[in-house]
């Protein structure tokens, strides 16, 4: 019973830790996904973030944790030319979606294969790191299976 307890303490002081980080951002990021290419050295992140404050922040870098070595970029694509940006502005009350084709992350120089969950943290200039779970897809997935039945 001591050890449950004890166990039980544990966990609530660490909800402590991570809660005020949480709930100080008026960011909200919904509907990740990590699209991992055949090679499974590159990725693309697509994502929607509201900016539920009252100011504007911008998504300045990004990264994820299971592929520490990995270099995570945001992108944008114009005239159908992608290319890196210093980061994305989201306005008070706005929301920005990462999509094919337009804003988008872009991870590079994956050194292990992702598995189908990733942990992706999004830095803000002002609501800093925000770490959002991920769905890990490769390209085969996201064909719908496509590659295996041969078309």
């Amino acid at each position: 019973m001591k050890k449950i307890k004890w166990t039980l303490t544990l966990v609530m002081l660490s909800m402590l830790w991570v809660l005020p980080a949480w709930a100080a951002s008026d960011l909200l990021v919904e509907a990740v996904t990590v699209n991992v290419v055949p090679s499974g050295k590159m990725a693309s992140a697509f994502m929607v973030i509201t900016n539920q404050g009252a100011s504007d922040d911008r998504l300045v870098s990004c990264s994820v944790k299971e592929a520490p070595t990995a270099r995570c970029e945001v992108h944008n694509v114009e005239e159908g030319k992608m290319f890196p940006v210093e980061g994305v502005d989201i306005e008070a009350g706005k929301t920005l979606l990462l999509k094919k084709g337009s804003y988008h992350l872009m991870v590079m120089d994956i050194a292990e294969p992702l598995s189908e969950k990733a942990t992706v943290v999004l830095n803000f200039s002002k609501a800093g790191a925000i770490e959002t779970p991920a769905v890990v897809k490769t390209a085969e997935a996201a064909m719908g299976g496509m590659m295996k039945s041969g078309h």
